[in-house]
């Protein structure tokens, strides 16, 4: 945006300011959107968090012992109702999954590149940098408090990339709600969280509710793409140029460090080290090495044939979008780098380039603040020190579709939204949310139970009693109650499938909901 400050969070480019116009930015404005901030992202845009050395960290809107990304952050405390992110790990939705929020991700070359800038922008000398590779661009994403909104920002952001010239002319089309909806499992090498498997699952029992048919989808060689999308990234030359300590001129991220260390092992020593590390490790160390034994033009063509393998498993199903997993509660600052290997799941369709949205479901609830059966890998411990207190924080699935089907995507997102209990409700206030609840059964098992107020970080200390919940309380009785009250057979046979969720209580055993609560 001209005239504002423009650092890519790093202290090199500290005090640059962009001084030429952006014409989307003038663009939105025209059609009458109305800028009010810009805000912090993470140094080189490497993490889903908005850490540098300049701002400090972006504090959580609900949590101050977790983390987001500054637009997620603004929008969530409703100090705007939209916001433009972007980033090439799919930032924007890892935010929006953990904030309530919805962020949608357009298909490759549909949007123009010219609403991102290049981390070389601003800086001296900047012609004889190495250049960025192409392979996995960084995407400009919208993130909304509602499906409908994000569909109008959507629009409006293909209206412009449409008006420069730069990209196919492809005009907005109206359709319905998919009949047939595909559903992605969750990766070996990633395990997620009961509830973030809960969150897909309640998704799922929703859309086969509505008569929508939902078939199973499998994602082929999974650690392929993994290792094909990694060795682009590590090979990117630009970023490798700033990570260098002795340009980038300022730490790094401690899980960075690591990686880089990782990455700078001699031939012999990774090949041994391979063999006795941990899986994470060692999928890191197998992405570097196929980075510098392979060119670029060997990963693209890599790149295509996973990209049509892809696409073949979506026809051969006869499905345009699916469900994909999403992604796990927010992170506390000092995890976000850790687990950076749990961003696949919002980088792979980057990756990919098919059109994606972020979807909000449930919250955590207070037997999912642990894994029930650790993985088996070297990111166990800090896994689980991400889910402790983390009951009452929002999680969500992806929408997912095969190129040029971003309609169809933000269809299903507004239709899934829409059955969600209270979600299309979009409670404005706490005296709207006490009064929904007067007229409500569940009203009476909030008189009669002892509730959290949620005056500082944990959830789950400094109990009271109290004849009024918390807004923090209703939020999370939001799903724990309210969806478990109203779902039908169907849909506790849908969630009882799967063996790493627990089974749901029903209003006919209060004893064992008291507990629970």
């Amino acid at each position: 945006m001209q005239g504002t400050l423009s650092t890519n969070g790093m202290v090199l480019k500290r005090g640059r300011k962009v001084d030429e116009p952006t014409g989307f930015v003038e663009f939105l404005e025209a059609a009458g959107a109305v800028i009010l901030a810009k805000s912090n992202i993470t140094a080189l845009s490497l993490a889903g968090d908005s850490t540098n050395n300049l701002y400090g960290t972006t504090i959580h809107p609900e949590r101050v012992d977790r983390c987001t990304t500054g637009e997620a952050c603004l929008v969530a405390l409703r100090i705007v109702n939209s916001a433009i992110g972007g980033g090439s790990q799919g930032n924007a939705r890892l935010a929006a999954l953990t904030c309530r929020l919805f962020a949608f991700k357009a298909t490759r070359d549909r949007w123009t590149g010219r609403m991102t800038s290049s981390i070389s922008a601003g800086v001296e000398d900047s012609a004889s940098l190495p250049d960025p590779q192409q392979l996995v661009r960084a995407a400009v994403a919208p993130v909304c408090r509602s499906a409908v909104d994000l569909e109008t920002l959507a629009r409006a952001l293909g209206d412009f990339s449409i008006a420069t010239g730069l990209c196919p002319p492809v005009p907005w089309r109206a359709t319905g709600v998919p009949a047939r909806v595909g559903f992605l499992k969750e990766f070996s090498f990633a395990p997620l969280p009961a509830c973030t498997r809960r969150a897909q699952i309640t998704a799922r029992a929703a859309l086969e509710k509505s008569g929508i048919e939902v078939l199973d989808l499998e994602l082929p060689r999974a650690e392929e793409f993994l290792l094909n999308g990694l060795a682009i990234y590590f090979k990117d030359g630009l970023t490798n140029h700033f990570l260098d300590p002795s340009n980038l001129k300022e730490p790094v991220h401690s899980g960075l460090e690591r990686r880089l260390r990782l990455s700078r092992l001699s031939p012999y020593l990774a090949g041994h080290l391979k063999s006795v590390s941990p899986l994470h490790s060692k999928l890191i160390i197998e992405a570097h090495q196929l980075a510098s034994s392979k060119n670029f033009d060997y990963l693209a063509q890599k790149q295509g044939q996973l990209v049509q393998g892809m696409i073949s498993e979506f026809k051969a199903k006869k499905v345009e979008v699916a469900l994909a997993p999403g992604f796990l509660p927010a992170l506390r600052p000092e995890g976000s780098e850790h687990l950076f290997i749990y961003t696949f799941y919002t980088f792979l369709w980057n990756f990919l380039g098919f059109p994606v949205a972020a979807v909000p479901v449930t919250n955590v609830r207070k037997y999912e603040q642990s894994f029930s059966d650790p993985p088996e890998h070297d990111l166990s411990t800090c896994l689980n020190e991400n889910l402790k207190k983390s009951r009452g924080l929002s999680v969500g699935t992806q929408v997912v579709g095969v190129p040029w089907k971003d309609e169809e995507v933000l269809k299903l997102s507004t239709h899934l939204q829409n059955l969600l209990i209270l979600r299309a409700e979009r409670l404005e206030s706490f005296n709207e949310i006490q009064d929904y609840f007067k007229n409500k059964e569940s009203a009476r098992l909030l008189r009669s139970s002892s509730f959290e107020m949620h005056e500082n970080s944990d959830p789950d200390s400094n109990r009271k009693k109290s004849n009024t919940p918390s807004l923090g309380d209703l939020q999370i009785l939001e799903h724990d109650e309210l969806e478990e009250a109203k779902l039908d057979p169907v849909e506790r046979k849908s969630l009882k499938t799967d063996p790493h969720v627990e089974h749901l209580v029903t209003l006919k055993d209060p004893q064992r909901r008291k507990s629970e609560i």
